[in-house]
């Protein structure tokens, strides 16, 4: 608060101050981001840490701007075997050594991945019209790994952004501008925008996720948001978006051109990586290209059925401290190939 003795001399700064801020206001986005070190944990109101600066992000015109890259295929005389699905849990730190957090997860890796990888709906082909939702392992029953995908509405469970699932489109959300992952039928790994429904026939699978984590090999969170929409994410706001820690999913590809998904373990608003930390990981785990997929308590990854992430939800109708995983929308499967 300001004192009630502040010289009129100040107060004319301070109205100089505020003008020159509308006017910044008028001319783009106003957002406010803190400076802390993006690999610390120490985000909060009450933390020295907590200095914000104002950037405008002007609203850019849309442009076909995405990144196509050729996907892994299995050699020929492996052909008729199913493609290699590997799974590792990893344990890192974060921030610096005095005030570091340590986040868990997995990391599917996914060979030959336009012949294993599938977007599926909830309840089957045309959950995403009925606007259906179910569980992730109900979606994916019989699945190699899978894991939860789409951002939903959550008041009516709409699917948001674009969906193709093995070649049929599902849905087409191309005015909304929000980061897709997808994988066209000759064989290419699609990551970034859209803006043209002429576009959705060349894909046989693609989701729409919010922010483009890494694009070749760096992050690109800031960009991303002077592009894209938070509301697709059901968030307030970029801030409430890409700061908060939670529980955070990705899907990427790496050099080999195989498909990396990326869960980071978490709980919104006490434990897990924000955005910025959920890019600078892809990175540091090998992805070229990678975008954020619906997380929080929504994420559910599974592999041969079997839930290996910490889910968050408490269960219905079960004592207290059970969890069980959220009704969601769309799911990636990686198919059993036999």
């Amino acid at each position: 608060m300001f004192s009630k003795t502040i010289s009129d001399n100040c107060a004319l700064q301070i109205m100089i101050v505020l003008s020159v801020f509308l006017t910044t206001c008028a001319a783009g986005i106003v957002f406010a981001v803190s400076v802390c070190d993006r690999l610390g944990n120490t985000r909060n109101e009450s933390s020295a840490c907590f200095d914000r600066r104002i950037e405008t992000f002007p609203i850019t015109p849309m442009t076909n701007d995405f990144e196509l890259f050729e996907a892994h295929v299995t050699a020929t005389a492996a052909a008729d075997l199913p493609p290699p699905v590997e799974t590792n849990y990893f344990r890192v730190a974060f921030g610096p050594y005095y005030n570091s957090k340590i986040v868990t997860g997995h990391v599917i890796v996914v060979s030959d991945p336009l012949r294993a990888v599938s977007v599926v709906e909830p309840g089957g082909a045309g959950g995403c019209r009925q606007k259906a939702v179910q569980t992730t392992p109900i979606t994916t029953k019989g699945c190699a790994a899978a894991i939860n995908a789409g951002f939903f509405d959550l008041v009516d469970h709409s699917c948001l952004g674009n969906v193709i699932s093995d070649g049929r489109i599902v849905t087409d959300n191309t005015h909304v501008t929000n980061a897709h992952f997808g994988l066209t039928k000759d064989n290419k790994i699609f990551s970034g925008y859209l803006n043209d429904s002429r576009q959705l026939p060349q894909f046989q699978n693609l989701i729409g996720g919010v922010i483009w984590l890494v694009r070749n090999g760096v992050p690109f969170v800031d960009e991303s948001m002077k592009i894209e929409t938070y509301k697709s994410s059901q968030a307030k706001n970029w801030w409430d978006f890409t700061m908060t820690s939670s529980a955070r999913n990705a899907i990427g590809h790496d050099r080999d051109g195989r498909v990396m998904i990326v869960h980071a373990d978490g709980r919104s608003f006490k434990h897990g990586l924000n955005v910025y930390e959920m890019a600078d990981l892809m990175v540091r785990f090998g992805a070229v290209n990678a975008v954020n997929i619906d997380g929080g308590g929504s994420s559910t990854v599974l592999v041969n059925d079997a839930i290996i992430n910490r889910l968050t939800d408490p269960c219905q109708g079960k004592p207290h401290g059970f969890v069980c995983p959220r009704n969601v929308s769309t799911a990636i499967c990686i198919r059993r190939l036999t």
